[in-house]
């Protein structure tokens, strides 16, 4: 099984067309299965999305509502793909659980009705803040989609840094809890941007 996040927590970054095309004819090729985790794909900010199952169509496509229409906890997502692996999971659901409780059913059909541009421009500036604002000072990559950054520690510990920084009011989280490295630390800048430029400046101030 390949399993491919794409944007990804925790860097933000995104796979390009190219590389898609290839590791989604890789599974066919193969007869791998492919899982591609949308759960971030609405936030995409410097073209269109792509979809691994343009280029496979048995891919197995996982998304939902949590991160898009801010529904965290309400746990809604679908999932479509090859029609003998759909029917698979039916079974396995019915036997699992009933199912997501219907008044999150019906938010989430209304969800689908919502148009999500103004969002994706708000999140998309308030990447370009965060980078601009940082990226001559930290060594990192400029997502591409989600709301997350993922800069190197100016010193040996990006955990140790994390503390630093927590002590000085400002809530990061370490690189470690998502790697056995700890060179770096997650930023989010799903917050406002006052929250954001007080923390540009905390960040700023400690990489000196």
């Amino acid at each position: 099984m390949i399993l491919l996040n794409s944007p990804a927590n925790p860097t933000g970054v995104t796979a390009g067309q190219e590389e898609l095309e290839a590791v989604a004819q890789l599974a066919a090729q193969h007869n791998v299965a492919l899982v591609s985790d949308e759960i971030y794909s609405r936030f995409f900010y410097d073209g269109p999305f792509v979809s691994p199952a343009t280029y496979n169509d048995q891919t197995i496509v996982i998304d939902g509502f949590s991160k898009s229409h801010a529904m965290t906890g309400w746990r809604v997502g679908f999932v479509h793909g090859p029609r003998e692996i759909i029917s698979t999971m039916l079974k396995l659901q019915q036997y699992s659980f009933v199912c997501a409780p219907q008044p999150a059913q019906w938010g989430a059909l209304r969800a689908m009705d919502v148009s999500l541009d103004q969002q994706i421009s708000d999140y998309r500036r308030k990447r370009d803040l965060i980078y601009d604002g940082l990226s001559d000072c930290y060594e990192m990559t400029k997502p591409g989609g989600a709301f997350y950054l993922f800069p190197k520690a100016p010193i040996e510990s990006g955990a140790e840094f994390v503390e630093q920084a927590i002590g000085r009011g400002l809530l990061i989280i370490p690189g470690n809890i998502f790697s056995n490295q700890d060179t770096h630390f997650r930023i989010s800048f799903a917050a406002p941007d006052e929250t954001l430029k007080r923390g540009i400046e905390v960040l700023r101030s400690m990489a000196r």
